[in-house]
């Protein structure tokens, strides 16, 4: 196993990678872009003139405005899992790790509500997502998730009788689906309260009680 954890090599891998300032100014435009209106009604035009650059250098970089919406996820995703685990790494018990992963999840979408309606709203229902290195991204951090449970079954903390995928599918779309409705009507969030009514419930049924 490499000493290296995934947050030390993510952060290896972009401090050594310079990204070209074209590239940069497209993403950061349709940031701009997809905070104030509808993927579907984003053009190419609008995107080139908030850039400051050509249709032709977007063509060149992303291909289709859904390879560019899939690399704006990516980027987002690189963070939140590099800045996950290094917020877990100093936690003790695969409970705490949870309840911990949960609120850093919602936090994340309360405070950067582009990254949450990417995740959300736009990719899923699209097939072209799950060949995408968003998805690939994505998966990693559904595999954090479910090292935590496995912890968590060794140890003695979570029932040994629950199939791990399917509590980690639990953990997600709890998540999900207490912040949804927050996202799409632009409503403030609480991490704290939220987290902690998903964890009454999850964690009465979860726990391991001998």
């Amino acid at each position: 196993m490499s000493s290296k954890t995934q947050a030390e090599a993510y952060s290896e891998n972009e401090s050594s990678k310079i990204l070209p300032a074209g590239y940069t100014k497209i993403l950061n435009a349709f940031r701009d872009l997809i905070s104030e209106k509808d993927f579907f009604t984003i053009t190419w035009a609008e995107i080139a003139k908030t850039a400051g650059v050509n249709e032709a250098l977007i063509y060149k970089y992303f291909k289709d405005k859904r390879g560019l919406l899939h690399q704006a996820m990516a980027e987002g995703l690189k963070h939140f899992i590099s800045h996950l685990e290094l917020y877990l790494k100093d936690v003790d018990g695969a409970l705490n790790k949870i309840r911990k992963l949960i609120w850093y999840h919602i936090n994340a979408y309360n405070k950067n509500r582009i990254f949450a309606r990417i995740q959300m709203i736009e990719v899923n229902s699209y097939q072209e997502y799950f060949q995408s290195d968003a998805y690939e991204l994505a998966k990693e951090y559904g595999k954090i998730i479910l090292r935590i449970i496995e912890e968590g079954m060794k140890n003695g903390e979570i029932r040994d009788d629950i199939q791990p995928k399917s509590l980690r599918q639990h953990i997600l779309g709890a998540i999900e689906l207490h912040c949804l409705p927050n996202v799409i009507f632009d409503r403030g969030m609480s991490p704290d309260v939220m987290t902690e009514d998903i964890c009454k419930v999850l964690f009465s049924g979860v726990k391991r009680i001998d």
